[in-house]
C-alpha cells in the first residue's frame, strides 16, 4: 500500500515504485521530505478519484521522478499541489477537473511562497490549467510541456514568478502563457 509506505517513511526517505499502477484511496498529503521514483512516465502510474487534489506537498521537500499522476474520478480536483519545495522530473500530469463553478482542475498547482523544479514533464488534459501559480510561488521549468489543457498552459497569478526554458506551450484552449 503506497499510502501506508509513504507514512512510514522517515523524514528524508527515498522510495523507489515499481512498475504498476497505484490506485490512492484518498487523497495524500505530504508533510515531509521524501523522494518517490517511479519506472518510468509509462510504467509507473499513481491513481485516485478524491475530491480536491491527488496529492498535496504541505512540508518538507517532495521529489518525484519518472512516473504518472492521473487524477481519474469525477470530482472536482487538482492533481499536485504544493505550498512547499517541490522536484518533478520525467513525470506525466493529467485529469484535473473543475467543480460547476469553473475552480480548480489544474495539473499542477504552486501556492503561496511554494518553489518548484519541473524537467522534462507533461501536463495535459487537466480541465483549467497545466500549471497554475499563485501568491509568490517560483517555479523553474525546462522541456516541459504543457498541452491541451482545457484553460492556459502556463498561468502566473499574484506575485508568482518563474523562469520557463525550451517548454511547450501548445494546443491549450485560451492561451500558452498567461501572465496577469
Amino acid at each position: 500500500n503506497l499510502l501506508q509506505a509513504i507514512d512510514r517513511a522517515r523524514d528524508g526517505a527515498r522510495l523507489r515504485l515499481a512498475a504498476g499502477k497505484f490506485s490512492l484511496p484518498r487523497a495524500l498529503e505530504i508533510k515531509k521530505s521524501i523522494t518517490l521514483v517511479g519506472a518510468g512516465r509509462e510504467q509507473t502510474r499513481i491513481t485516485g478519484d478524491s475530491e480536491g487534489y491527488l496529492i498535496y506537498a504541505s512540508g518538507g521537500k517532495l521529489t518525484l521522478e519518472g512516473m504518472t499522476l492521473e487524477h481519474t474520478g469525477r470530482r472536482p480536483a487538482d492533481v499536485l499541489v504544493s505550498s512547499t519545495t517541490v522536484e518533478v522530473k520525467n513525470v506525466r500530469i493529467a485529469g484535473g477537473l473543475t467543480d460547476p463553478a469553473g475552480d480548480g482542475g489544474n495539473g499542477i498547482v504552486l501556492l503561496g511562497g511554494a518553489d518548484a523544479t519541473l524537467e522534462g514533464c507533461v501536463s495535459e488534459q487537466n480541465a483549467a490549467s497545466g500549471l497554475f501559480l499563485s501568491e509568490t510561488a517560483r517555479v523553474f521549468s525546462t522541456s516541459s510541456q504543457f498541452i491541451h489543457n482545457g484553460s492556459c498552459g502556463i498561468a502566473f497569478f499574484g506575485h508568482s514568478s518563474g523562469l520557463i526554458r525550451k517548454n511547450i506551450c501548445t494546443s491549450n484552449s485560451l492561451h500558452g502563457i498567461v501572465v496577469t
